[in-house]
């Protein structure tokens, strides 16, 4: 046993003081099964290497987690089926060595070649996103304004999309991790999932027809 466990779904109160919690799990039990996050945790370089080498009997699936906090199957099926039908399918769920097969057929829309067209671009939002922070208070949230509005517009040019996206994004992006991530998973939350599951859908199925009748110089031609 340790003598704290973490509570993720508090990270926002936390603030720093979580920095002296994983510090102290670290030297304590660098491996450990959370309580109050039904899953493993895992601190330290060596160890969350092993992990993502496949070296450790951990999974990445959330389905099985997602099931203690929906357990009857005809709930699931009355109010996430598009989740249930699609989640364990998705990259981040996968296991080796499956994760690493699809992984590298991914990683050839990010090859440095195709980075470097897009160096330029990534160096506009930088210096747009810094400038806009100028004209804000003097304080003001570094996270929502610069650390996610940078890689958030970068991403939906990669993908071909213009930033009216962004804000679909970080939403689609929040409620997948939040419906099937840590401790603090509700129905509620899994519902968020299951509407930005289908908005999704609705929106890159749009976007995938348009690219198989005239394709572009994005993801759809890594």
């Amino acid at each position: 046993m340790i003598s704290a466990d973490i509570d993720f779904s508090q990270i926002q109160k936390l603030g720093n003081e979580i920095l002296v919690q994983l510090d102290q799990i670290r030297e304590e039990k660098p491996i450990y099964w959370s309580e109050k996050q039904n899953a493993w945790i895992v601190t330290g370089h060596a160890p969350v290497a092993e992990a993502l080498r496949g070296e450790l009997p951990f999974s990445v699936n959330r389905l099985p987690r997602m099931f203690t906090f929906m357990p009857d199957p005809a709930e699931r099926e009355r109010r996430i089926p598009y989740v249930m039908q699609t989640f364990s399918r998705m990259l981040l769920s996968l296991d080796p060595p499956r994760h690493a097969r699809l992984r590298q057929l991914l990683m050839k829309a990010f090859s440095r070649p195709v980075m470097e067209v897009y160096r330029p671009y990534a160096r506009q939002v930088i210096a747009e996103v810094i400038e806009e922070t100028k004209s804000r208070d003097s304080s003001f949230d570094y996270i929502e304004h610069v650390a996610r509005m940078i890689p958030s517009r970068v991403i939906v040019r990669l993908m071909g999309l213009d930033d009216d996206y962004v804000p679909r994004l970080r939403y689609w992006a929040w409620a997948t991790l939040s419906g099937a991530g840590g401790g603090g998973t509700t129905k509620e939350l899994m519902d968020e999932t299951q509407k930005a599951f289908l908005q999704m859908r609705e929106a890159f199925m749009h976007e995938i027809a348009a690219r198989r009748a005239k394709p572009q110089n994005d993801l759809s031609r890594p």
